[in-house]
């Protein structure tokens, strides 16, 4: 996804689906700048930081990836800047509501002041290499992942209030689990 920050302070929530009792699910925001990547368990719960921060006023394209047993990463602008080892983990799996540009659990806290586009879910763990390649371009068929594509809002630059999934026009299925 892109994002492009009007500020960077505080505890900003950018894409979050979590379950009630916080035993599940994945939290994406920025804690004074630094990108902040939760996945959350019912054993145990991992949290990265970036190393580096996101700059006011301008775009920024941020990709998270995690692989069970293996590791979760950040990358900003396709470079990797940070990433840690996990356990086994399966994230993601419930049926909570995905929130953008907020806390999924609370939304008239911890919103965006940010602007987004591009914004891609993806069911399987993106290499640097497919991120790099894919960073500035639309997403079409030709993507070597486009049946692991969860959610696709292009956005375009629009100020949108009503937000429609595209993914289903890249590959006719879709499902945010």
């Amino acid at each position: 996804m892109w994002i492009k920050p009007t500020s960077n302070t505080g505890d900003q929530k950018i894409f979050s689906k979590v379950t009630t009792d916080f035993k599940d699910g994945f939290i994406l925001g920025y804690v004074n700048g630094k990108i902040v990547y939760e996945l959350l368990g019912a054993v145990n719960t991992y949290v990265l930081n970036s190393n580096e921060s996101v700059a006011v006023e301008v775009w920024t394209h941020i990709a998270v990836t995690c692989s069970s047993g293996d590791k979760m990463k950040i990358y900003l602008n396709g470079e990797l800047d940070a990433e840690r080892s996990i356990g086994e983990y399966a994230p993601y799996f419930n049926s909570s509501d995905v929130l953008i540009g907020a806390a999924s659990w609370q939304p008239t806290a911890n919103y965006s002041n940010s602007t987004f586009d591009e914004i891609r879910y993806w069911h399987t763990d993106l290499s640097q290499e497919t991120i790099k390649k894919y960073l500035h371009l639309e997403l079409t068929e030709e993507h070597p992942n486009t049946t692991e594509l969860g959610l696709y809002l292009p956005l375009d630059g629009t100020d949108a209030t009503l937000l429609i999934d595209e993914s289903l026009d890249i590959h006719g299925d879709s499902e945010l689990y």
